[in-house]
């Protein structure tokens, strides 16, 4: 069996940013739905919140659209479907 070389902490940082923006999308987006569509907001109200709206979603997609391509062009696609695949089971949402 071959041996797997390690993942470089760039690597790792990409696949950090992929799992957490499209997990942030899906559950973004599904709590959106349940609210009609409806902006929110999440946290304490001053500094340590966020405004979710649809532009919100589709930054936190955006950035999950780069992070896949970046482990794309390090030649780590499998491993980024992966983690693509995984958020998609766990998600309610069908693309």
């Amino acid at each position: 069996m071959k041996e797997r070389e390690p993942l470089s902490q760039q690597t790792l940082g990409y696949a950090r940013m992929l799992d957490r923006a499209l997990k942030g999308a899906y559950d973004f987006t599904e709590e959106l739905n349940k609210l009609g569509g409806k902006d929110f907001q999440m946290g304490d109200g001053e500094e340590n919140s966020v405004f979710v709206d649809r532009e919100f979603v589709a930054m936190l997609r955006g950035a999950a659209s780069g992070a896949y391509e970046e482990l794309k062009s390090e030649g780590h696609k499998d491993f980024a479907d992966k983690i693509v695949s995984k958020i998609q089971e766990r998600s309610q949402i069908k693309k």
